[in-house]
């Protein structure tokens, strides 16, 4: 599978089962409809000039006939200029997707604990960005976007 992605934005690390061949380009040992890949990006220029961000996935296969095949998969992103629009158009299932693949890895490299701890970091960072963002916060209530609200539930379960 090779990613690319719009100038100015390079990937950063890939999560996942594979071996990586270079800084785009992943060597799958098998790909079938439940295979999740997750991957974390650098963003390395300004955007202003940018409405949209592309990022391009390309798998190449075999198929059972012995054909050689390219599928190719092309996401457009807006631009935003707030941490607030990415927080509240973010993908919660994703988000917690991505996590779990960081904390496996996590796990490989450390304990458990140290991957458990991680992960409710990275929720609670989540959490107190969206308080800092936000405004009429109460006191001591719990103030997450509606499309984050479950999360520190996912981590918790």
């Amino acid at each position: 599978m090779r990613m690319r992605c719009t100038r100015g934005i390079s990937i950063h690390t890939f999560h996942g089962n594979f071996f990586v061949r270079s800084t785009d380009l992943l060597a799958l040992p098998n790909v079938n409809p439940d295979s999740g890949y997750g991957l974390q990006i650098s963003i390395d220029e300004d955007l202003k000039d940018y409405t949209n961000v592309c990022f391009q996935a390309a798998i190449l296969y075999t198929s059972a006939n012995g054909e050689r095949r390219i599928r190719v998969h092309t996401l457009s992103l807006p631009v935003v200029t707030t941490i607030g629009d990415v927080i509240h158009s973010a993908d919660q299932e994703a988000i917690i997707g991505l996590l779990s693949k960081m904390a496996v890895d996590r796990s490989l490299t450390g304990s458990m604990s140290d991957a458990r701890e991680a992960l409710i970091n990275a929720v609670v960072d989540i959490l107190n960005t969206y308080r800092a963002v936000s405004s009429g916060a109460a006191g001591g209530a719990l103030v997450t976007a509606a499309s984050t609200r479950l999360l520190p539930l996912y981590v918790l379960a």
